[in-house]
């Protein structure tokens, strides 16, 4: 064999080699369908109301307005390393938790203490005067997202407070 020819033999060899090593990455093979987005685990209540009446109560020195609903998935491994999203509605409206409105000619914020299978909701007049105003025909609904789940690839790095409800009920294929 000649030197060209075992040159133009070397060519070819080394043109494949590198074709092979560029023509194709990960992203060119073909991708299957997009399969529905799943909820990854996330636990989501029901629209609840409370099955009973307000405490009044101070907590460092703020009357506030209390009440409770069982909070069935909440975990305490949950609470200290997951995110706890909690919504209010009243009407067609729906916000997250903690809510400051007017009401009643009065400042007021409701809000939330998650505990082990229960969920606190408070709320408390920004004149800390009694009496305070009480919940009314609201609605609650928690949706519960464990600690672990932002390690997904498509989830990493959300800050689920950060987004409404609806994207959180788009995200997690969880119906309104």
């Amino acid at each position: 064999m000649t030197t060209t020819n075992k040159f133009i033999g070397k060519m070819i060899f080394l043109f494949l080699g590198v074709l092979t090593f560029t023509a194709c990455s990960p992203e060119d093979g073909k991708d299957g369908e997009q399969g529905p987005m799943g909820n990854a685990n996330v636990i989501y209540s029901n629209w609840v109301s409370f099955p009973q009446a307000a405490r009044d109560t101070v907590i460092d020195g703020t009357n506030l307005k209390v009440n409770h609903f069982t909070a069935q998935g909440l975990t305490q491994d949950i609470i200290d390393s997951g995110s706890i999203q909690v919504f209010i509605q009243f009407g067609t409206t729906t916000l997250p938790l903690p809510y400051t409105s007017r009401a009643g000619n009065r400042t007021s914020t409701v809000s939330f203490t998650p505990r082990p299978n229960r969920m606190y909701v408070t709320r408390h007049t920004h004149d800390n005067n009694s009496p305070q105003l009480g919940f009314g025909s609201v609605q609650f609904r928690y949706i519960l997202i464990p600690g672990n789940i932002s390690a997904t690839s498509k989830l990493r790095n959300i800050d689920y407070s950060e987004l409404s409800y609806k994207e959180l009920c788009d995200m997690f294929n969880i119906p309104e």
